[in-house]
């Protein structure tokens, strides 16, 4: 897909906000679009006509980009601990999600990953 400059920075401006307020559970279209300072029904529009996605569905897309990040980097944690830094109130929403999009559990995709003991994160910076 060909994005404009401008498209392309709108993009990078969400996608930065989300990322960096993927943990707070409370995250919505609507706290983006105050984050941003966006009105709300543009901030859906835009993200529609540039993806093809619905906002939700491109907040989705993103957190679940971050979990195969963290079980591919992190495949000791819990399932659990990856949900809550991606910004899932409970873990059965997070896996029925990463089911539903992948093909596979959160669970068996970490399986597949090499192990470092040594390898942690934190959650609100709080050791996991």
């Amino acid at each position: 897909m060909k994005l404009t400059v401008a498209e392309k920075n709108f993009l990078d401006e969400v996608t930065s906000y989300v990322l960096t307020n993927m943990a707070d559970g409370h995250l919505s279209v609507s706290s983006i679009a105050d984050g941003l300072c966006i009105h709300e029904a543009k901030l859906r529009r835009r993200i529609l006509q540039i993806t093809g996605l619905t906002p939700s569905g491109f907040i989705l897309t993103l957190r679940m980009r971050r979990a195969l990040a963290l079980l591919a980097d992190y495949p000791a944690n819990s399932i659990a601990q990856i949900s809550l830094e991606c910004g899932f109130a409970d873990h059965s929403h997070f896996t029925h999600s990463f089911h539903r999009l992948f093909g596979i559990s959160p669970t068996e995709y970490a399986r597949r990953m090499p192990v470092n003991k040594d390898q942690s994160f934190t959650v609100n910076n709080s050791p996991i």
